[in-house]
């Protein structure tokens, strides 16, 4: 099973990356094999920027050893800590590669008037 960019589909977001190693977990691999490598992921390290399903982004502060999906994320605008492993009702719905982070981070800055045009 590969997740990762080819030229008949796109790479699949960590989450569903995740998900799919889970769901294929007692038939295609050893389930503790499985769970071990679980442990291990770190999908959102710290400082990555990520797009939360509010619309928002957010500044991954730290993470939840159990809940690596889930991380302790600061907002850009609001300076707002959370942690998503107690605010279930938000998620990340991407991390932001390099060039979307500096794009949505410049476009906070000109709609806040941090930068001027």
């Amino acid at each position: 099973m590969r997740v990762g960019h080819r030229v008949y589909r796109k790479a699949f977001p960590a989450n569903e990356a995740y998900e799919l190693i889970m769901t294929y977990g007692d038939h295609d691999f050893k389930m503790r094999l499985v769970q071990l490598f679980a442990t291990c992921v770190c999908p959102y390290p710290v400082d990555t920027l990520a797009l939360l399903s509010t619309g928002e982004i957010g500044q991954v502060t730290a993470n939840n050893r159990n809940l690596p999906f889930r991380p302790v994320v600061t907002m850009i605008e609001s300076k707002e800590q959370v942690d998503l492993g107690k605010e279930l009702s938000v998620v990340v719905k991407r991390a932001l590669a390099d060039d979307d982070a500096k794009a949505a981070l410049i476009r906070y800055a000109l709609s806040n008037k941090v930068l001027s045009a």
